[in-house]
């Protein structure tokens, strides 16, 4: 009996627990009226060769890859994110006993907006700042996508969450 009443028990608490977290989703359409999202190329004032293309790729890529909002062509869109990329940054980080820099940090700043196209309201603005490091000038490249990576999670937390 005792065998049954511990079956029954682990079998509700399965089910409590798979209903529970059923219905939680990060998905737009949780977002009243905001069901997809336009997000053309930023401006560049950084004259950095492609970040531009880099940062619009990967913001893309985030927004189909976390199933927040459906990109589409600006036409379609119920929101518009668009931005500056207003400066990168190259500064050591972590000086030896010389006064030579171990590590460089790569900060890229971007300025973005998402104004809603029916309304004509800007949702949110913010100034955002990605991170990446390098030791040797041959790996900047690689800092330069991971500081657009965290921007483009940034971005997309921002909004999910700036509703």
């Amino acid at each position: 009996m005792n065998s049954k009443i511990i079956k029954y028990l682990l079998i509700f608490s399965l089910l409590s627990c798979y209903f529970s977290c059923w219905y939680y989703s990060f998905s737009g359409k949780s977002l009243p009226g905001v069901e997809s999202i336009a997000i053309p190329l930023f401006t560049d004032r950084t004259g950095e060769i492609q970040i531009r293309d880099k940062l619009q790729s990967m913001l893309i890529s985030t927004f189909q890859n976390e199933n927040i909002l459906k990109v589409v062509g600006q036409n379609q869109a119920d929101v518009v994110l668009s931005g500056v990329i207003e400066d990168t940054r190259d500064e050591p980080t972590a000086p030896d006993r010389q006064e030579q820099a171990r590590q460089f940090e790569l900060r890229i700043i971007v300025q973005i907006k998402l104004e809603n196209k029916k309304t004509g309201k800007v949702m949110l603005t913010e100034r955002i700042t990605g991170l990446g490091f390098y030791k040797e000038l041959t790996e900047r490249d690689e800092a330069i996508d991971q500081a657009l990576n965290q921007l483009a999670r940034d971005v997309s937390n921002k909004i999910v969450s700036g509703w």
